[in-house]
């Protein structure tokens, strides 16, 4: 798990050097709805990126994708 908060920044072909106003903070014991909620809540994310919580296997993962279909980089 994370020892402190960590910065997620999300930059895309329209904003290679990340997008202004698109960054969340991941805080230790934060789940993946949590962090889903976060990147779905961020007023310039919105329309942009989405994120979603998804069955896998026995367990789930965090789906991150681009709306307007543009690559997507996570730092």
């Amino acid at each position: 798990g994370l020892v402190g908060a960590r910065t997620i920044q999300f930059s895309d072909q329209t904003s290679p050097t990340g997008i202004a106003g698109g960054t969340i903070t991941i805080n230790p014991g934060d789940s993946l709805k949590d962090i889903a909620d976060k990147i779905n809540q961020n007023t310039t994310l919105q329309g942009r990126i989405r994120a979603d919580v998804i069955p896998e296997g026995a367990g789930f993962k965090l789906r991150i994708q681009h709306e307007r279909g543009e690559q997507l980089l996570v730092t």
